[in-house]
């Protein structure tokens, strides 16, 4: 599975939070790593499950949240988690563009 943002531009001297999601529609799997690459601006990436069709303390579970800096490679997850079908895949990604560049990633 691939999440990903199309176009990210960033003012100068930004703090930054990109969203994103992706419902999965499939026979269940279990993630058991995942791998998160921000570039050298990001600062935080958190990944979550939400369970469409219930309500109650499992609805949400987080699955990964971490400095993208580092690592670069798959993570070791210490619990699978259990995607069903119909159920969401969201992130958010925080970039802090500290050096005044103009940012510009497709």
């Amino acid at each position: 599975m691939l999440a990903g943002t199309d176009i990210l531009d960033f003012p100068e001297n930004s703090h930054y939070q990109v969203n994103f999601s992706c419902q999965y529609i499939g026979g269940p799997i279990w993630i058991f790593a995942v791998k998160i690459h921000t570039h050298r601006q990001g600062r935080l990436a958190s990944l979550y499950r939400v369970r469409k069709r219930s309500i109650g303390p499992n609805q949400v579970q987080l699955i990964f949240k971490g400095n993208p800096q580092e690592f670069q490679s798959f993570n070791k997850l210490p619990l699978k988690i259990f995607v069903g079908d119909t159920d969401y895949l969201i992130g958010k990604c925080v970039y802090d563009n500290d050096d005044g560049s103009n940012i510009r990633e497709r």
